[in-house]
């Protein structure tokens, strides 16, 4: 079935069967859906009605933008390790995407499946390999993800990886040929009107790549970003200290993902957020046992200096991936692990609401909220 045929099954969030809930990240909670006559997907649903109840202005630009990038950067992927965007909802009170559905899980809890919660080298050399190619890919199209974690490192139905959650990537270096693959906008105007205001309606992904403008006013070359973005544990040195950050925070969150696959567990890592930053900042990762080809690539991706921190090509030459063929690995037919269907997501017995799924999951964080501030007060 092709893609074009396969959208327009999506006519309304009333015509997808809810299987059951998958997760939920930061800013959005994923469902698997099935489409009339199609197969299931992954539906990442983010609360408009939480977005307009957000005073600062800035605050609902940040969050829009990110939901744009994110929709715009899944449209223009066109990579076996990536997601494709199958169908775009927006109602009243919600904004879905919808990407294909990969029934493996994440890395995380196939980490914990693991003896000893860690992975063989030989799993990490074929997952990291993987890793590595999604990247050069990313940073081919100028492409910054800094989110690498194994929570958003699927396992497609193939047994391969697939990168997912976009929306704190950014773009460096706007090139005009691969600009014209990104489909986003600077009015402003056109934005609020699109998704701010009270509107129901449902717009298939379109096919063809429309646009070459991009959200944050263009300049002439944006070699680095200065915004803070990341992950506590895998964020790099140099977006702690704001002093602009570029592709190479993508090798940093390689060597603690490798780190967190070979130990199972962070190498930085303190009681409070200040402290594991603070580690992060002045302490070296503690490599200990033989000093092997995978702890010396580790090393290398974490350098707290970007200058000295290990490059691409360095990486796919370093002994750790000897006998590794660049060309020939998306064609592996037997991966370490390939879902079974007993592994799969189990359909719930009860309809699910999504609608209501969300209000709920928003009201559980406020109470949550409360009770820690409570807390904290009685302490002080």
């Amino acid at each position: 079935m092709g893609m074009e045929e396969e959208q327009q099954l999506l006519a309304s969030l009333s015509d997808l069967e809810v299987q059951s809930f998958l997760g939920r990240g930061a800013k959005g909670v994923v469902f698997l859906v099935k489409p009339p006559k199609s197969k299931s997907l992954a539906l990442k649903v983010i609360s408009r009605e939480e977005l307009m109840k957000k005073k600062n202005e800035k605050s609902k630009e940040v969050v829009l933008r990110q939901i744009l990038f994110e929709r715009d950067f899944l449209k223009m992927f066109d990579h076996p390790l990536l997601p494709k965007l199958r169908g775009e909802i927006v109602i009243d009170e919600i904004v879905g995407l919808a990407i294909d559905y990969c029934p493996g899980g994440d890395l995380r809890t196939l980490m914990k499946r693991q003896t000893e919660k860690m992975f063989s080298y030989d799993k990490i050399r074929f997952y990291a390999a993987e890793i590595v190619l999604a990247l050069e890919y990313l940073h081919g199209l100028n492409i910054v993800y800094r989110d690498l974690k194994p929570d958003n490192i699927m396992i497609q139905e193939n047994g391969h990886v697939m990168i997912v959650d976009f929306d704190l990537c950014t773009i460096l270096s706007p090139k005009p040929l691969q600009l014209a693959n990104i489909v986003t906008t600077t009015d402003r105007k056109t934005l609020r009107q699109k998704y701010l205001p009270v509107s129901r309606y449902f717009r298939p992904v379109p096919i063809q790549l429309a646009s070459n403008k991009i959200i944050e006013p263009a300049k002439s070359e944006k070699l680095k970003s200065m915004s803070m973005a990341g992950t506590e544990h895998y964020i790099s040195p140099e977006i702690l200290l704001r002093k602009g950050h570029d592709y190479s925070v993508d090798w940093w969150g390689l060597g603690i993902l490798l780190y967190e696959m070979l130990y199972g567990k962070h190498p930085f890592s303190g009681n409070t957020s200040k402290e594991t930053f603070d580690q992060i900042l002045v302490k070296e990762p503690n490599l200990e046992g033989d000093q092997t080809a995978l702890r010396d690539l580790i090393a290398k991706l974490l350098k707290k200096d970007p200058l000295e921190r290990i490059t691409l090509e360095g990486i796919k030459s370093h002994r750790f991936f000897e006998g590794v063929d660049w060309e020939k690995i998306l064609d592996i037919s037997r991966p370490p692990y390939i879902p079974t269907n007993e592994m799969n997501i189990m359909e719930e017995t009860e309809k699910i609401d999504v609608v209501s799924f969300i209000r709920e999951c928003y009201l559980a964080d406020a109470m949550e909220d409360i009770e820690i501030g409570k807390t904290a007060k009685q302490k002080n």
